[in-house]
């Protein structure tokens, strides 16, 4: 059982509903299902659902992470164990990390969205950038706007984060993501890490606690034990 944040199958469903709401809300256009949105910004919908690699992704052990923007237990991952993680694993060739969205609430599947419209090669940024200012913008009194603006200094325009919000593709894509984790890999909370050798899962971790839990997960995987852990 996750000892993190627990949610039913139909949250991923609610947030998706309540994107629109939040995009009215805040001022920003009415979702729609064509691929151009106002301003004249069309998203490249193909960039936008490649799969998001840190790493070299010819690395032969994967660690996929399920996580939320809204999570503050990502968010500590994020800047507590990733920079020794890529230090010890990514950096030298052993590991690549694939980041999968498992929004859980609406404020998470906006952010997603959001993030995933800007190139490939900006997004680790990106995300570091919106997991650094969570409790910033995610309890301002206009969520939205606050993400919106924590953006624009990973170099999102406003006319690309509307456009964004309002593609019901990559919308769909975020859901069936979400939902494919739920009822085919058992992710019922963030974040949860799954490590893999090619195509065989060797260790699943839902309740990180410690660093050393990725570090044995990892080597028990084949990667080097680095010195001292």
């Amino acid at each position: 059982m996750n000892l993190y944040l627990r949610n039913s199958l139909a949250a991923v469903l609610v947030a998706a509903g309540a994107v629109a709401g939040l995009m009215t809300a805040g001022g920003a256009a009415a979702q729609t299902a064509a691929p151009a949105a106002p301003g004249g910004v069309t998203i490249d919908v193909a960039a936008a659902t490649a799969p998001r690699i840190l790493g070299n992704p010819k690395a032969p052990i994967v660690l996929e992470e399920y996580a939320s923007f809204t999570c503050p237990h990502c968010a500590h991952f994020e800047e507590a164990f990733l920079p020794q993680l890529k230090a010890d694993f990514i950096d030298t060739g052993q590991v690549q990390l694939v980041f999968h969205d498992f929004p859980l609430d609406q404020l998470a599947f906006a952010a997603e969205m959001a993030a995933r419209c800007l190139p490939a090669d900006r997004y680790s940024a990106a995300k570091a950038l919106i997991f650094k200012n969570q409790q910033t913008w995610e309890h301002a009194d206009d969520p939205l706007k606050a993400l919106q603006q924590t953006l624009r200094l990973g170099g999102m325009t406003d006319a690309l984060f509307t456009a964004c919000l309002s593609n019901r593709p990559l919308q769909d894509f975020i859901t069936q993501s979400r939902l494919d984790a739920s009822q085919k890999l058992g992710v019922d909370g963030t974040p949860t890490f799954f490590v893999k050798k090619g195509d065989t899962t060797v260790e699943k971790i839902d309740s990180l606690r410690e660093y050393s839990q990725l570090v044995d997960a990892l080597v028990k995987a084949g990667a080097k034990r680095p010195a001292g852990k």
